[in-house]
């Protein structure tokens, strides 16, 4: 069994999109090997901790870049069909985007995609997606995405499509509409983030 702590993420990169669609159905979990124990010797408990674990190894092999977090799930801005979050746009982008004037965010594609947090994250270039992966938390929208000033003002997960943005302090955050993006430029952008961060608390 592993020693990782509940919360701490695991990055595994494998086969690329093209090498899936090449290989066949895996094994299935009875046709796995129990290493050199046979089944008569392991107890009914440890042959079921043996299954989830291999079970989940499976899994993780069948993206090329997904990011596991053991922790609870939070809620993500994503579509309804087929999970994708943020409108499908290039998180990393964003950071690398003029601001004065704003520059339009920048789209992915479902080549590059990174799985987090149980959404669909697209980018843009291989770059993009390696980096997002290495280290999403400097990267993830703040409130997972969604309206941080729908947050701010208490009316709850607002989803947003990643079209209306802007970075405080680096970190990245996304609006519904522009009106609340223009609400955070012109007012007191911390007081409202204190807010915002109040509510997600709650509610995530």
């Amino acid at each position: 069994m592993s020693n990782r702590k509940p919360g701490e993420k695991q990055l595994v990169q494998a086969c690329s999109s093209s090498a899936k669609s090449s290989a066949g159905p895996g094994p299935s979990m009875d046709q796995l090997p129990i290493d050199s124990l046979s089944r008569d010797s392991l107890s009914r408990d440890s042959l079921a901790v043996e299954r989830a674990r291999r079970t989940f190894i499976l899994a993780v092999a069948a993206s090329p870049w997904l990011i596991t977090d053991l922790a609870a799930a939070e809620p993500v801005s994503k579509s309804s069909s087929g999970g994708v979050a943020i409108g499908g746009h290039d998180a990393v982008a964003y950071h690398s985007l003029a601001r004065q004037p704003q520059q339009k965010a920048i789209g992915g594609v479902e080549t590059f995609t990174v799985e987090y947090k149980g959404a669909n994250w697209h980018f843009a270039s291989k770059e993009s997606a390696e980096r997002f992966a290495a280290s999403p938390d400097d990267f993830a929208p703040a409130y997972n995405g969604f309206c941080a000033n729908a947050l701010s003002i208490g009316n709850g997960l607002v989803k947003t499509d990643g079209t209306h943005w802007e970075i405080f302090e680096s970190q990245l955050y996304l609006y519904f509409a522009g009106r609340g993006r223009k609400r955070w430029l012109d007012g007191n952008w911390k007081t409202y983030k204190a807010a915002a961060d109040a509510e997600w608390q709650k509610l995530k």
